[in-house]
């Protein structure tokens, strides 16, 4: 009679670091011990069904544990492990002798960003701290490149810029970007300047969350005028017209 063996499934599907179990199968009665090794990837060595037995079929158990490398987002690997027997016989077969395990990346992006889209601030309000935060669980160094834009706010005159450097993380938390706010005593209209963030690494493993933060700076400068540009009074009547002036003033 003939005997048969070899994997009983040919494909698995695991996660990082997830143990699967595959079997491998004889099938037939056969007087000897049949000896077969296993050689793949992270799995090397052998086994043996036992001699006799009156079960036509008879599995044996093996596990696997799929690595898990925690260095972010992969592709998806391919585990190879193959069967070749040890004890050779006219009457021994084999059949599935390659064994296919799908390893799926699990891991998610590191999200690296500010916490808030942007912020007002006084001109006379000092230095600002723009908070970058880590959202999410990090397994590794994480780090972003950082910048601080002019725009309509003129560098030197409305504010003091942090030149191009990299924030680094290495658990969940927060990093502050310091930018000095600058007290020009010219009256202006609102002036604002960006924040960028860029460059996330691990590339792939790293993700920008909210990227650009917007620093609107309000004028506090002296403001002297007419409270309203235009008047109604009758002929011979008594027009009071108001002078307001729009921040506080020591002096008279």
């Amino acid at each position: 009679a003939v005997v048969v063996v070899g994997f009983r499934d040919t494909s698995l599907t695991a996660s990082e670091g997830e143990t699967v179990r595959f079997v491998v199968q004889k099938v037939g009665l056969f007087d000897s011990e049949i000896e077969f090794q296993l050689s793949g990837k992270g799995f090397n060595g052998g086994d043996r069904f036992r001699a006799g037995g009156a079960d036509r079929v008879t599995n044996l158990n093996f596990f696997y544990t799929s690595p898990d490398n925690d260095v972010g987002l992969e592709d998806d690997v391919t585990i190879v492990i193959n069967l070749t027997l040890s004890t050779i016989s006219p009457q021994i077969i084999t059949f599935n002798t390659v064994l296919s395990i799908a390893v799926q990346d699990n891991d998610r992006p590191v999200t690296v960003g500010f916490e808030a889209d942007g912020v007002t601030v006084d001109e006379n309000g000092g230095d600002i701290m723009v908070p970058v935060s880590v959202v999410q669980q990090i397994a590794t160094n994480a780090s972003v490149d950082v910048e601080v834009v002019s725009g309509t706010a003129v560098e030197q005159e409305d504010y003091v810029r942090t030149t191009l450097y990299q924030l680094k993380f290495s658990s969940n938390g927060t990093v502050f970007v310091p930018v000095g706010i600058l007290d020009d005593g010219t009256i202006e209209l609102t002036e604002s300047f960006t924040v960028v963030l860029s460059n996330p690494q691990p590339a792939g493993g790293v993700e920008l969350g909210i990227s650009v933060f917007t620093v609107t700076i309000s004028d506090d400068d002296l403001r002297i005028g007419f409270e309203s540009i235009e008047y109604t009074v009758d002929e011979g009547g008594t027009l009071e017209v108001v002078v307001v002036k729009s921040a506080p003033f020591d002096s008279v």
